[in-house]
């Protein structure tokens, strides 16, 4: 199942950022932002003068040792609590468990603010997350390797769709040219 963990780490990347160029202006450069795959070591984490904000799939265990604070995704409310108390019992830094549920009823606009409250950031910063992740989630969900494949179906020439596939409910209805 979707988790929008995709979302979470591209939030936490910008956000993490801007606090940096308006905190630690000496340490923005100093941020990587990763997607580490399966099997892939953690060497990368021990460089003393870079900051990481790294999106995994697999165990955040050999994190322990690397001053990281988790951020991570759940289903609903109740495996985000478990999660979260489960993560910081094996003794991580758990700052936010985002929940699909929670995620649904706020939206883009109420996850933003969260993150600008977590990390202390301003209303003109709001607003622009607000912008960006609305057009972000709208691109993702329409083009590219993270496409709905109901959208994809859409745009399958008549004689090629799954009849059975609903049509898309949002992208239809954009010009993404004009998003993009």
């Amino acid at each position: 199942p979707r988790t929008a963990t995709t979302l979470l780490f591209n939030m936490v990347a910008v956000t993490y950022f801007l606090y940096l160029q308006q905190n630690e202006p000496d340490l923005a450069p100093a941020l990587n932002v990763k997607f580490r795959r399966r099997g892939e070591g953690g060497k990368f984490l021990r460089h003393v003068n870079s900051l990481h904000v790294v999106k995994t799939h697999s165990s955040v265990d050999e994190f322990l040792n690397c001053n990281a604070t988790i951020f991570t995704t759940a289903m609903d409310r109740k495996e985000a609590a478990k999660i979260s108390e489960r993560l910081s019992q094996e003794g991580h830094a758990v700052a936010f468990v985002q929940d699909m549920e929670s995620l649904k009823e706020i939206g883009i606009p109420g996850l933003v603010r969260t993150y600008i409250k977590g990390f202390g950031l301003s209303k003109s910063n709001e607003e622009e997350m607000i912008k960006y992740f609305s057009n972000w989630e709208l691109l993702r969900q329409c083009c590219g390797k993270q496409m709905s494949s109901r959208w994809r179906n859409d745009l399958f020439p008549e004689h090629l769709k799954n009849k059975q596939i609903e049509p898309h409910p949002t992208c239809k209805s954009y010009n993404i040219d004009n998003v993009e």
